[in-house]
């Protein structure tokens, strides 16, 4: 049973549940979250300092800069989170894994066995598969289909 990829999809699927519910702005849901996630970062942050000692200026600044880098497509996702439904935010999460399966198979060949082979054919049609189904309202079904295939191609 493949328990980190079930923790992930169940962790996010909850915290997008968990937003959809919960109706602030974006700015409010993320200073929430950042706020949370602050003790956190500092003992790792004491830890850190601890353990290395100081770190020079470029790499200090490169480090905020990540953060204000990453910090604006969340801004951007928790805006279109409460302004979507929940099904089709379901659906492009469920979308996005696909380019970056596709890109790294053509880059760097990484489509060596046969059982990730079969798990990007099951994935790649049942992404085109989705499409059609939510035309005819089956998506549900489809998506059961398509995550029935996956397991079975493990």
């Amino acid at each position: 049973m493949p328990w980190l990829g079930l923790t992930l999809a169940l962790s996010f699927g909850f915290y997008g549940l968990l937003r959809k519910q919960v109706k602030v702005s974006a700015a409010v849901g993320l200073w929430v979250e950042t706020t949370f996630m602050l003790p956190i970062a500092l003992l790792f942050l004491l830890w850190l300092l601890s353990a290395e000692g100081l770190r020079p200026a470029t790499q200090v600044m490169q480090l905020a800069l990540g953060g204000l880098i990453s910090v604006v497509p969340l801004v951007f996702f928790a805006a279109a989170a409460l302004r979507l439904p929940l099904a089709t935010l379901g659906f492009v999460q469920y979308l996005a894994p696909s380019p970056s399966i596709r890109v790294t198979v053509r880059v760097s060949k990484a489509c060596a066995s046969t059982s990730a082979s079969r798990e990007i054919s099951v994935l790649t049609s049942g992404t085109s598969s989705m499409g059609s189904a939510r035309s005819l309202g089956v998506t549900r079904i489809a998506l059961s289909i398509t995550t029935l295939g996956l397991l079975m191609a493990r």
